[in-house]
């Protein structure tokens, strides 16, 4: 009896030592268990917030000409182009939300220069451009610049730049071939005739109202065709060397995130070249 009573103390004096190691081990627990559900919340929370940052970027509008074979629309109302295919890669690398719309050149160049959250493209990035945009360069293909003539127009003879200033010159306004002569000396209303598009420059050309109109020999020949015009109605007078890359300029009131988004995407793209 004395044997049970003793061990029946041992058992009731050990119990609540037991309970007590019990209970720290629950409570142990418990706390890992809270302390893990808060680390999982807060991750999540952050990845909502990061998730929410990127699906908030401002949508891109993408603005270009008609200037084939770098930029244009085809019969199915596609925009395509050497130039195209690479900003719609970019763009796909960003995986940011935007449009494309073709305007005149000049139109498409105030928009981007007023306009926030604006990516232009095929620009060539002149000096006097620099400070106006964020650039995105290089495009892959950067031509030489044609100076044509009518196929009929014998008297015309052009052996250097500064002989295109004993003649008349369409060009489009804000090109770079426009800046690019200006800084010849060449004068709007003078030797320059500035035209929106490609459109009014064949037409004047063809009317004899400008003696040369200056682009690129691809764009020009391939856009004559598709207006009824024959390949050898114009020719070759001249081609001089683009000293500057062809890029995309972006406006610089754009969103901070859109445009490192973009950044990092064309150096990307440029990384697998």
């Amino acid at each position: 009896m004395l044997e049970i009573s003793i061990a029946q103390i041992r058992n009731r004096r050990s119990r609540p030592a037991n309970l007590s190691a019990g209970s720290l081990l629950y409570r142990f627990f418990l706390a890992l268990f809270s302390i893990s559900i808060t680390l999982f919340s807060l991750s999540s929370s952050a990845q909502t917030k990061n998730h929410s940052q990127v699906q908030h970027l401002p949508k891109l509008t993408v603005v270009t000409e008609f200037w084939p074979p770098y930029n244009y629309v085809d019969a199915n109302n596609e925009f395509i182009g050497s130039s195209t295919d690479w900003v719609k890669a970019v763009l796909a690398d960003a995986n940011v939300e935007y449009d494309i719309t073709q305007y005149p050149w000049s139109r498409a160049y105030q928009i981007a220069q007023h306009t926030p959250n604006v990516l232009i493209y095929s620009m060539f990035k002149a000096k006097e451009r620099e400070a106006m945009f964020d650039w995105l360069c290089p495009l892959p293909k950067s031509p030489k610049f044609t100076v044509f003539k009518l196929a009929e127009r014998d008297d015309i003879e052009i052996n250097s730049i500064t002989d295109i200033e004993n003649y008349t010159v369409s060009v489009v306004r804000d090109s770079y071939p426009h800046i690019y002569l200006k800084s010849y000396g060449l004068k709007d209303g003078e030797t320059l005739k500035v035209s929106p598009s490609l459109e009014p420059m064949l037409a004047m050309i063809e009317a004899k109202r400008v003696d040369l109109l200056v682009g690129v020999l691809g764009g020009y020949v391939d856009r004559a065709m598709q207006e009824r015009w024959q390949g050898h109605l114009i020719k070759h007078a001249y081609s001089f060397e683009n000293p500057v890359e062809l890029c995309m300029g972006v406006s610089k009131n754009t969103d901070k995130a859109l445009l490192k988004k973009l950044t990092e995407a064309h150096q990307h793209q440029l990384s697998l070249r």
